[in-house]
């Protein structure tokens, strides 16, 4: 029976099963942050909370409740149910978050590492000049989410390291841990977006998007990671 409503963000989806969240949180694809509501319970709860079970539920509820409000700027005591949620949800972030900035940071070192005259890696390349880029060929964003989820091993083969046109439709336009603009274009999953990391010379651009819009990137794919693609280096 589907009765558990997903949320992240200003987005709504599902319900879904108990099973579909089990195996999506298991997955990746949903995060310990999104907020979870199952049918009967009085009120939101995060997804860490509700996998752990300690949800409250109340029977009579037919609809999910709004969800929860900002805590006060001024308050200094926080209930105690609340605080030890808060901690298993950032504990959670943070394992989450670890692995991600692993695999960034030994990207980034194998980078270098093939950028010498010794550099034995047959798959890494350096990264082109923004100024003298040429994109081997124009695809979009959709396509090459599919090509990676059926397939990552072919899929990093062809793309992994080299210049692309990307063409796709924002789904958001955010900020990562480092301060540099990231775009997400749409995919086939709710919850696992192209993210292309914005060049710092298209600042001016990526602020003046907006959800829904479409556009035209020129990239170096990256790979995935956590069943995204990773576009980097990104220029309009």
């Amino acid at each position: 029976m589907a009765n558990v409503t997903i949320r992240r963000g200003d987005k709504q989806l599902g319900p879904y099963t108990l099973a579909q969240v089990q195996q999506w949180y298991k997955e990746g694809r949903l995060l310990p942050t999104d907020m979870a509501w199952e049918e009967g319970a009085p009120s939101w709860v995060t997804l860490s909370t509700f996998m752990a079970g300690l949800h409250p539920v109340a029977a009579g509820s037919a609809a999910p409740p709004p969800p929860p409000p900002p805590p006060p700027p001024s308050s200094t005591t926080k209930p105690p149910s609340w605080a030890s949620r808060n901690k298993v949800a950032a504990g959670c972030l943070v394992l989450v978050s670890i692995p991600i900035v692993l695999v960034v940071i030994g990207g980034i070192v194998a980078g270098l590492a093939g950028t010498g005259p010794t550099g034995g890696g047959s798959h890494v390349q350096s990264t082109p000049s923004l100024a003298s880029r040429t994109p081997i060929a124009t695809v979009n964003a959709m396509t090459l989410w599919r090509q990676y989820d059926a397939n990552e091993v072919a899929a990093d083969n062809y793309y992994r390291g080299r210049v692309f046109r990307i063409t796709g439709t924002v789904s958001s336009i955010d900020k990562d841990f480092m301060d540099n603009v990231v775009i997400h274009l749409e995919s086939p999953n709710d919850f696992m977006s192209t993210a292309a990391t914005i060049d710092k010379s298209g600042a001016a651009a990526a602020a003046s998007l907006s959800k829904g819009e479409r556009v035209s990137l020129l990239c170096v794919v990256k790979g995935r990671i956590v069943g995204s693609p990773m576009l980097d280096d990104c220029t309009f």
